[in-house]
C-alpha cells in the first residue's frame, strides 16, 4: 500500500512534484508487480533491518532487481535516476516472464 507522506497532524499527502528516493521506488515496484516474500534478507550495508523499506529492498535484491554499488550499499536516501528506474523495471519484467 502506498500512503504518501505523513504530516504532523497524522494525515497523508502525496507530493507529485518531489523527486523519489531509491527505496520509495522499490516499494512501489515490488507492490505493483506482486513480488514478495517478506522473509528475504538484505545484504546491503546501508539498509537497516528496522527501516520501513527493509523488506522491499530485500525482496528486490533476492529477485535480482538491484545490485548495489561497489561498497555494497543500496543507496538509501538517494534520489533514483530515470536510467536506474529503467534498468530495474527491465529486470523486473524479465523476471516476470
Amino acid at each position: 500500500m502506498i500512503n504518501g507522506y505523513e504530516e504532523p497532524d497524522g494525515t497523508f499527502t502525496f507530493r507529485p512534484n518531489n523527486n523519489i528516493s531509491r527505496e520509495e521506488f522499490i516499494k512501489m515496484l515490488v507492490i505493483a508487480l506482486g513480488f514478495g516474500d517478506t522473509n528475504e534478507k538484505a545484504s546491503f550495508t546501508d539498509v537497516n533491518e528496522s527501516a520501513w523499506y527493509y523488506s522491499y529492498v530485500a525482496i528486490a535484491e533476492a529477485n535480482g532487481l538491484v545490485n548495489g554499488n561497489e561498497n555494497n550499499e543500496f543507496g538509501v536516501g538517494e534520489f533514483i535516476t530515470r536510467q536506474d528506474m529503467s534498468t530495474i523495471v527491465a529486470r523486473a519484467l524479465k523476471k516476470l516472464d
